[in-house]
């Protein structure tokens, strides 16, 4: 098991906790919670949004594995909570799986990586379902296990929220390379939780299919200002940042893909749908899935006619 120790670092209610949150959430590509431990947080005895350490745990029980952790962390503002997670043997994160196999220059968009792709999506719909939008998906919260027959788990659901259609309060809770941008401009009015994630769904999915990345220059701009510096950052240069994301284009990715060509074509129109800059016009994540499950469909029937007219070719040569 893994142990998670957290500290405060912004006030939510307790059943918006990051804790509280994963206890409601049962799904095989959800990272699952074994138990909870610590006090409330704050002055009305809430809990808190928070970063994280993990300690992978020495012992099965998980009270030893809270000690040992406590052991390893103290905080001088008191009590830590802790959340009991599994643990993945070998695990690694989606960007780091990514960025290895781009290296050595393997081709993307087979089967597998549909597979994969479709698993998050089933996910993200389950959660969605459950009224709760994770508001940080990127390959980085996504791990990969078991790599000879791959498996992929969201993770870290710290800016997690339960509520539609919309929060009363909009803070830039996301990483800002995948972040819609009615998120980044503070738009409380064209924002909706669910569409904000199928906007940054959009951007991982592209990743994960292509091996490329779906921003250029100016997103990657924007990616490198620190949290501290956007802040001081005044509106109208935000405003002028972030309308040159809008305008533009997904990169052309030159990396061999092992899907055809109208498959291709087919899935960047989606993830450019999911993409887009009006929020209103992005698929729901069911639309999303229904092309995603088709293409992976026609992948399997092509596979197996394949498979099939060999078998037919290598008996006739055996007559």
């Amino acid at each position: 098991m893994v142990v998670k120790v957290l500290w405060p670092k912004h006030q939510k209610r307790v059943e918006d906790s990051e804790g509280a949150l994963l206890h409601k959430l049962e799904h095989d590509n959800i990272i699952k919670t074994i138990k909870t431990y610590g006090p409330g947080w704050g002055k009305h005895g809430t809990w808190a949004a928070f970063e994280g350490c993990e300690y992978e745990a020495t012992k099965d029980e998980t009270k030893a594995a809270v000690e040992t952790a406590k052991k390893k962390l103290s905080h001088p503002g008191g009590s830590l909570h802790f959340i009991i997670l599994e643990h993945l043997e070998g695990a690694q994160e989606v960007f780091d799986w990514v960025e290895k196999r781009a290296k050595k220059g393997d081709a993307f968009g087979g089967k597998e990586d549909l597979r994969l792709v479709v698993k998050i999506f089933q996910a993200v719909e389950y959660m969605h379902e459950q009224g709760i939008a994770h508001r940080d998906l990127k390959t980085e919260n996504i791990l990969i296990s078991n790599l000879e027959a791959p498996e992929v788990k969201l993770i870290d659901f710290g800016f997690a929220v339960k509520g539609w259609p919309s929060t009363t309060e909009l803070d830039v809770e996301c990483t800002k390379f995948y972040c819609a941008p009615e998120v980044l401009k503070g738009d409380e009015i064209n924002y909706d939780l669910k569409s904000a994630d199928i906007y940054t769904l959009g951007v991982l999915a592209y990743n994960m299919v292509t091996g490329c990345e779906a921003g250029g220059k100016a997103r990657k701009k924007i990616y490198d200002i620190d949290e501290k510096r956007w802040r001081e950052t005044s509106k109208e240069k935000r405003d002028l940042l972030i309308q040159a994301v809008e305008d533009e284009k997904i990169p052309d990715c030159p990396r061999s893909s092992l899907l055809q060509d109208s498959d291709l074509q087919r899935l960047h129109a989606l993830f450019k749908s999911m993409m887009n800059i009006v929020p209103t016009k992005r698929p729901t994540i069911e639309k999303a899935l229904e092309t995603l499950n088709e293409t992976l469909t026609g992948l399997n029937t092509s596979e197996a006619v394949a498979s099939a007219s060999s078998s037919h070719e290598d008996s006739s040569t055996g007559a």
